[in-house]
């Protein structure tokens, strides 16, 4: 009896051990046609990307057993996603970077395991790497049309540039900066005033030869100092009354005469000063007026004809217009006469 189980069973054993031996040999082929990415590993520094028209996809030919075969073919459908850092490409040109796929893939057993990689189609991968390098690149304030007492200057007057190395390569000898238009953040500001102001910058690097784009700035905004002129403008002032101003002692007990009877009682006055004030003056919106003051009694000499030339009541920062000078009149103070003498000397 226990004869007659042990045949069946070496016979079984000797069948799986054939099977296996089989499938151990035989080997069968697979052409399969997969995505595949290239870039640059996390933190790496470089800058990956493939030439315009570089295949997306390659075919890999593989050699396997035939459930490794079968297990590809049913379940490669993700991308081979190849990633390069500073180690991979060392010592090595990086403009164009070439790509060897059979070495790359032989390399990554785990894309097709159990298999042998026969061939790679395309068999070398055209690539662009490039390095990101920090330079250090000055700020220039751009020349503008406004006026300033100060100029225009920024703090800090330099900032860090990460920028491809390939691509400063080209403009190191061409005096590559950060340029800051001034007027555009200072044209609206107030002025005769000192101003501070915090401005982003525009990353992109200005040379004699154009401007690239820079990745970033550290920092990426400055602060902007300085102080405009005040504007000057013109107007005219028409029919500015002429007012006589002295004390009330002088007013009640004296007579002011004028040499030349009834003379003019207004004046037509040109001045200068900040456009906004100019224009409250010269619409009307500010009164002005030409004063004549008359001093106490010890300076003037009674009964005698003086100049007196009146002067504007104009607000600060405007002043006549450069020529402009106001008439002067010839002025007296004659002591009232007393209507009753009796009563004046009246105890």
């Amino acid at each position: 009896m226990l004869e007659f189980i042990k045949v069946p069973t070496a016979t079984v054993f000797l069948t799986l051990l054939i099977w296996g031996l089989a499938d151990q040999l035989a080997t069968e082929i697979l052409e399969i046609t997969v995505p595949i990415q290239v870039r640059e590993a996390p933190g790496s520094g470089l800058v990956v990307s493939q030439f315009n028209g570089t295949p997306r996809t390659i075919t890999v030919r593989l050699a396997g057993r035939q459930r490794d075969i079968i297990a590809i073919r049913e379940s490669r459908r993700n991308p081979i996603v190849i990633e390069l850092d500073a180690n991979r490409i060392k010592n090595r040109a990086l403009n164009p970077f070439e790509l060897s796929l059979i070495e790359e893939l032989n390399s990554r057993k785990s894309n097709f395991r159990g298999c042998t990689i026969e061939s790679v189609e395309p068999g070398i991968l055209h690539l662009n790497v490039d390095r990101v390098e920090t330079r250090e690149i000055p700020i220039r304030v751009k020349p503008g049309q406004i006026q300033y007492t100060v100029s225009p200057r920024v703090e800090p007057t330099s900032v860090l540039v990460d920028i491809l190395g390939s691509a400063f390569e080209r403009i190191a000898d061409a005096q590559p900066h950060i340029l800051v238009d001034a007027d555009t953040f200072l044209r609206d500001q107030p002025e005769d005033v000192a101003l501070k102001l915090p401005i982003p910058l525009d990353p992109v690097i200005q040379t004699e030869r154009g401007q690239i784009p820079a990745r970033s700035l550290t920092p990426d905004a400055v602060t902007l100092r300085a102080t405009l002129r005040q504007r000057v403008d013109y107007g005219t002032l028409q029919a500015v009354p002429i007012k006589l101003q002295t004390s009330p002692n002088i007013f009640n007990n004296f007579k002011i005469e004028f040499r030349v009877p009834n003379p003019a009682e207004t004046l037509t006055v040109k001045i200068s000063g900040p456009l906004e004030m100019i224009n409250r003056l010269t619409s009307g919106e500010r009164k002005t007026f030409a004063i004549i003051n008359i001093g106490s009694t010890d300076t003037l000499n009674q009964a005698k004809y003086q100049f007196f030339r009146p002067e504007l009541n104009l607000p600060p920062g405007v002043t006549l217009a450069e020529g402009e000078t106001l008439p002067a009149f010839e002025i007296r103070v004659v002591p009232r006469e007393i209507a009753n003498p009796e009563r004046a000397h009246a105890p």
